[in-house]
């Protein structure tokens, strides 16, 4: 097989070949699922070649006729002696050029997928680093490495919240890929390295098995000391929750697991969890409930007729805090509000409160209160109308359903749930039944079958290429086998 050297040049990041290998000693090439792979190159040195890598190494990559891998150049080793001069070239592949970056600014992305997490850390820190204000002494220009470019993945998987600051670029991205079963790979196109997320498929048909020879030894463990089925999950509620006898609704111990579970198989556990939210926030739109026009709400309860304010006409529930934001589209965009209170037969509540507070201020209602009646009022000498009201929103702070916070205690608990311990260590024999890169490929899950008739399951890891005195051989490396 043909080897091209190739450098990468200019501001733009040209990429030409600069030298040809043809008769390489032994090749190494190895492609991993998520994480970078690797590769040697052995082969005669020349002057010429020795030259070129102690000027540019860090510049170069090493191709293969017929395929658009790239192996980023990363050591090379010159070693002399009566035979001659030989020179072994090293590196991974192109993802390794992450080792050079770090998240440098702290992010947080708010639920977002996990792929595209990974994406826009590329872009921020390594292919278009964009300005950052607080730092002026940034230049976004030194940090960007051309021409790399990174798709938008395909199957980006549900939103999570992660927050970086500081982690070396290959060492966050590796950990969401190997977190949500990704892989990552670069493809030089067109003269541009192009990184892919993908993942692998499921190959039913692709069973190394004793039947077909290539099954060389199975060792199959099973223990049950450390096996729990049904958890015990105790939750203290906050103190301020603490009700007047005593008891408190959010301190309790729930049962998680298989609750049909019984007498020998029934193995149990407990665990004790915090942090379970006991309070949800919780945003109403009012600017689709009906407003009235000319009431005007007093703060002994009554209505005042007026033109210059709007009443919300339905009653809101108003939970431990609340807050009106609203905005009107004509004269002073400054709006107040006045909030009544009602208690859980909708019979006023005389408070003593606030009486008029700007949008966007936050109320605490009285402890017996439940409902909430809201008016709006414009700026002195103004009138407002419901037409005028381009938007208006309660944002409430309330206690969580009771029944809510149970499932998600109960839920919590599952962690503590652990199945027996069922090991399955296979050496295969590769006989040429199934070809890499037909058969299966890199992130592919395939299937084994012993003797006895216990089933597993492996995903491709790596695979791995070597080409040396004894001729071409391809094999893959599995993740550990899982029973099935």
């Amino acid at each position: 097989m043909v080897y091209y050297i190739q450098k990468i040049g200019g501001v733009s990041g040209e990429v030409y070949p600069v030298a040809v290998i043809d008769s390489p000693i032994s090749v190494r090439w190895v492609r991993c699922f998520d994480e970078p792979g690797n590769f040697e190159l052995y082969l005669p040195s020349s002057a010429e070649l020795f030259t070129l890598l102690a000027a540019d190494i860090g510049v170069l990559v090493v191709t293969r006729e017929g395929d658009d891998i790239p192996m980023y150049i990363e050591d090379f080793k010159l070693s002399e002696s009566a035979e001659g001069e030989t020179i072994l070239i090293g590196g991974r592949t192109m993802d390794a050029v992450m080792t050079s970056r770090v998240v440098g600014y702290p992010t947080t992305y708010a639920h977002y997928p996990p792929m595209v997490v990974a994406r826009n850390l590329m872009l921020a820190n390594m292919i278009a680093p964009e300005v950052i204000e607080s730092d002026y002494s940034y230049d976004p220009t030194a940090r960007k490495l051309a021409p790399l470019e990174v798709e938008s993945p395909s199957a980006p998987g549900d939103n999570i919240t992660r927050t970086f600051g500081g982690e070396n670029l290959l060492t966050a991205v590796d950990g969401l890929l190997r977190e949500f079963g990704r892989g990552l790979r670069c493809r030089l196109i067109g003269g541009v390295f192009t990184f892919e997320f993908y993942r692998g498929s499921d190959k039913p048909h692709v069973v190394f098995s004793a039947d077909n020879e290539m099954l060389i030894s199975c060792e199959y463990e099973v223990d049950i000391r450390d096996k729990c089925n049904v958890v015990f999950v105790s939750a203290t509620g906050p103190d301020s929750e603490t009700q007047a006898d005593g008891s408190n609704p959010y301190t309790l111990v729930r049962q998680a697991g298989s609750f049909l579970s019984q007498g020998f198989d029934r193995r149990e556990g407990s665990m004790s969890v915090s942090g379970v939210p006991t309070e949800e926030s919780v945003s109403v739109d009012l600017k689709e409930y009906t407003w009235e026009q000319g009431t005007y709400s007093s703060m002994d309860g009554s209505d005042v007729s007026t033109d210059l304010s709007i009443r919300c006409g339905e009653y809101v529930e108003c939970g431990k805090r609340i807050s009106i934001t609203a905005a009107r589209s004509t004269g002073n965009k400054t709006l107040y509000f006045k909030i009544l209170y009602y208690d859980h037969n909708r019979e006023y509540i005389p408070y003593s409160s606030p009486g008029v507070v700007t949008s966007g201020t936050t109320l605490t209602p009285p402890a017996n209160a439940v409902y909430a009646r809201v008016t709006l009022s414009p700026y002195t000498g103004e009138t407002i109308s419901p037409s005028d009201l381009t938007s208006a929103k309660a944002q409430i702070l309330r206690a969580r359903g009771i029944s809510d916070y149970k499932a998600d205690v109960t839920e919590r608990g599952t962690s503590g749930i652990t199945p027996p311990l069922k090991i399955l260590n296979a050496q295969i024999a590769d006989t040429g039944l199934y070809k890499a890169g037909v058969d299966y490929d890199l992130g592919d899950t395939v299937y084994l079958e012993t003797a006895r008739g216990v089933r597993g399951s492996a995903k491709i890891t790596a695979i791995t290429e070597v080409e040396d005195a004894e001729g071409y051989r391809i094999f893959p490396t599995f993740s550990d086998w899982t029973t099935l």
